[in-house]
């Protein structure tokens, strides 16, 4: 067991485990949220791997358990139970219990409320905890979560129900929403008509040869599509420096998407992963049908 001192009051944390909520002291002394990924062997000793919430895979740590345990090494007075130091962003929300296929709302990594689904219930040491599964995002997202947390709550509490897919927002670079129309050869006219009475933009059609995402973000860049392999490949490379991020809007191996999206005529179109790395302010409409 690991006894940790909080004040003049010593709490008891309980033997290390995979999945297991910590509150975990950083290297900038402030207290957070943290999750161990599993239980590992450095230099031939077992250790935690450790991560914490909403920061990047690249401040994540892998500390001996034997440092952990030890009373008097330095580790040891950095670890205390789940929300004892940390300070969550809220209370709970309503009364959720979990089972298995029971639809909720999600407070991801980030604190932005998704709807998603409880796929599994597990009895740990600490008690039960809930794997849950994000609506539309890639199982390896999966999470397990205490089954007391601050992080769910009863579906559509605060998520909105998905609009059908034929639907497409038109959005500013900012995310505010500006209209939504359905885009099929039926409305054409009237979706051009919004665009230069609403936006005050026109269309200009581009090559239909795969490039053609790229050649418009090189017209509007550069007044020219013909810059569209450059556009191409610094996307590329700039998700590839950011894979931690980009990673999640991709469905299989993220770098094998890189290299086939890296050449010429190759266009993928269940994501739009590429538009958000272009650096510009550059205002993005989709659509389904032309």
């Amino acid at each position: 067991m690991l006894w940790v001192c909080c004040g003049a009051v010593t709490r008891t944390l309980h033997p290390f485990y995979q999945f297991q909520w910590l509150d975990v002291l950083d290297s900038q002394n402030e207290w957070l949220e943290a999750n161990i990924v599993q239980i590992i062997e450095v230099r031939g000793e077992p250790a935690i791997h450790i991560h914490y919430k909403g920061w990047k895979d690249k401040y994540d740590e892998q500390i001996s358990i034997r440092e952990c345990m030890d009373p008097n090494h330095p580790q040891h007075a950095r670890f205390a139970p789940y929300l004892s130091k940390a300070r969550p962003p809220h209370a709970r929300y309503g009364n959720v219990l979990p089972r298995d296929g029971l639809q909720v709302d999600i407070l991801d990594t980030t604190d932005k409320w998704l709807s998603g689904e409880i796929v599994e219930v597990k009895h740990f040491r600490d008690g039960p905890m809930c794997k849950v599964r994000y609506t539309g995002w890639n199982p390896k997202y999966d999470e397990w979560l205490t089954a007391e947390t601050y992080r769910l709550a009863p579906l559509r509490t605060f998520t909105k129900a998905e609009p059908p897919r034929a639907l497409r927002n038109i959005t500013s670079a900012t995310g505010a929403v500006q209209t939504a129309i359905r885009a099929t050869l039926d409305n054409e006219t009237k979706f051009r008509q919004l665009l230069e009475t609403k936006m005050n933009c026109t269309i200009v059609i581009q090559a239909g040869d795969g490039n053609c995402m790229f050649r418009s973000v090189s017209h509007q860049v550069y007044g020219n599509p013909e810059f569209h392999f450059l556009v191409r490949h610094r996307c590329m490379e700039y998700m590839r420096s950011e894979s931690s991020f980009y990673s999640q809007f991709v469905d299989g191996d993220f770098h094998m998407y890189i290299e086939r999206m890296k050449v010429r005529t190759k266009f993928h179109p269940t994501s739009n992963a590429e538009l958000m790395c272009v650096r510009v302010r550059v205002r993005v409409v989709w659509t389904d049908v032309w």
